[in-house]
C-alpha cells in the first residue's frame, strides 16, 4: 500500500488591500484582542516602506479562516494602501 504524503503548507506573497484585509478578518467574535500600539507600529513601518514580505506570515487555514496575523491585517487597513505580505496556507482543517 502506498504511503500518502503529509499535507503540504503553501507560502504565497499576496498583495493585501485594505478591503481584502477586512474580508479576511470577517466577524470579530472570537478574535483575540488587538494591541492598537502594535497595529500602529506595523502601519508606520508600511508607510515608511520598511515592511518586508519575509516578515512573519499571516496564517490561513485551508477553509480560509485566519489563524494568526490579526495585527498585520489591521495595520493594512490603518495604512490604507495595498501591502505585499507573506501568507501561509496550512493543511486541511479537520
Amino acid at each position: 500500500m502506498a504511503r500518502s504524503s503529509p499535507p503540504r503548507r503553501v507560502v504565497l506573497a499576496v498583495t493585501v488591500t485594505p478591503r481584502l484585509a477586512e474580508l479576511w478578518m470577517g466577524d470579530p467574535s472570537g478574535r483575540q484582542k488587538v494591541d492598537r500600539a502594535k497595529v500602529s507600529r506595523f502601519a508606520d513601518m508600511m508607510r515608511r516602506g520598511d515592511w518586508t514580505v519575509d516578515a512573519e506570515p499571516v496564517r490561513v487555514g485551508s477553509s480560509g479562516r485566519v489563524r494568526d496575523g490579526w495585527h498585520r491585517l489591521h495595520a493594512v487597513v490603518e495604512h490604507g494602501d495595498p501591502v505585499v505580505v507573506a501568507v501561509l496556507v496550512e493543511p486541511l482543517e479537520g
